[in-house]
């Protein structure tokens, strides 16, 4: 996703490559930044906006990532203190990082090669410069959408499909944590609840660590849905068959991506609802109670929910109102910026 700094371990042409890329990603990210400069600039029209947000979004994501890379390397190894089998969760996500890899770099080149490289009259990609020669502006309009795909797409979908790794890893955790407690005669409260604890606790690190990234997500999707549904209320602007072919699978890949990563979350918090019902159903069971045990009983009734910038935790509830009012204030605002231009 991102290319971090060089360890003094590594080999020299490694610490090269590494030093290297991370040069070019500081580029494009200030390349980037001009382009969304660019929109801002030129109108205040409601695809302009969008693809403004779209681009703050793609900058905030790159930065974060790469402050925040070894605070991220490190939730696998904490993750790795319980003894969980997650090779199926790896191997799906696996195929769907591929497959969703795959129809961007297939999104890319169609736009390279049927848009960029045809149209060399002009560059509107950075400030609306345009230089005489014809091939400078299309080298400039390929450099500019090989380095948004290589350090804004791919960063972005590799951040989801790193999210929904870990919530289903941490899901499994405290499903384990379930089924153990339902398996033992005996039970010693105090180290059910030190391990619920423990638990907790490393939810609570993931959280403050991807919460703000999540945030930025969201304002990406719903910045890429207002392009998205315009361009399908607006299909008859639209005369290539590829290009609507190409609209619709650049929506569905990120649709399907925004769900798997919020559902995978919410997953966390009804598998710690599970562990409560669980507890109180043990507490009600019990003839004599001890103080460790109601300790436990408190802390189990608690959800350990995965939040939006700790503004608000990631639920069932929360993943179809999101998506509803979405789509609402985005067909709201289509429709808004359509009567304007009408009247102009």
């Amino acid at each position: 996703m991102v290319f971090p700094l060089s360890a003094s371990k590594d080999k020299a042409w490694i610490r090269f490559c590494k030093k290297f890329f991370a040069t070019l990603s500081f580029a494009s990210s200030i390349a980037l930044t001009f382009c969304v400069m660019s929109f801002i600039a030129t109108g205040n029209e409601g695809k302009n906006i969008a693809l403004s947000l779209t681009g703050i979004s793609f900058v905030i994501n790159r930065c974060a990532l790469t402050i925040k890379m070894r605070d991220l390397m490190k939730i696998p190894r904490k993750l790795e203190i319980f003894e969980v089998n997650n090779y199926k969760i790896m191997k799906w996500i696996k195929v769907l990082g591929i497959a969703s890899i795959l129809i961007a770099t297939f999104l890319t080149s169609y736009v390279i090669f049927v848009h960029t490289i045809p149209s060399t009259n002009k560059s509107n990609f950075l400030l609306n410069i345009t230089f005489r020669k014809p091939l400078i502006n299309t080298i400039l309009g390929i450099a500019i959408e090989i380095s948004i795909f290589l350090f804004g797409t791919v960063p972005m979908m590799g951040l989801m499909l790193f999210y929904t790794a870990i919530c289903l890893h941490i899901r499994m955790i405290i499903t384990d944590f379930t089924k153990n407690l339902l398996k033992q005669t005996e039970l010693n409260y105090d180290n059910i609840l030190r391990s619920y604890v423990i638990i907790k606790t490393m939810v609570e690190y993931v959280d403050g660590k991807l919460s703000f990234l999540i945030f930025n997500v969201i304002i990406y999707h719903s910045s890429a849905m207002f392009n998205s549904v315009s361009d399908f209320l607006h299909f008859s602007d639209i005369h290539s068959f590829v290009r609507r072919l190409g609209l619709h699978l650049y929506f569905i890949t990120f649709f399907i991506l925004f769900i798997i990563m919020t559902s995978s979350a919410a997953l966390v918090c009804d598998a710690s609802v599970q562990v409560g019902t669980v507890a109180m159903r043990i507490s009600a069971e019990t003839k004599k109670s001890s103080p460790s045990q109601q300790n436990f009983l408190s802390c189990a009734e608690k959800r350990i929910p995965l939040t939006v910038w700790n503004i608000a935790p990631i639920t069932r509830n929360f993943i179809f109102g999101l998506l509803g009012a979405m789509l609402t204030y985005v067909i709201l605002l289509d429709s808004l910026v359509k009567k304007n231009n009408c009247v102009e």
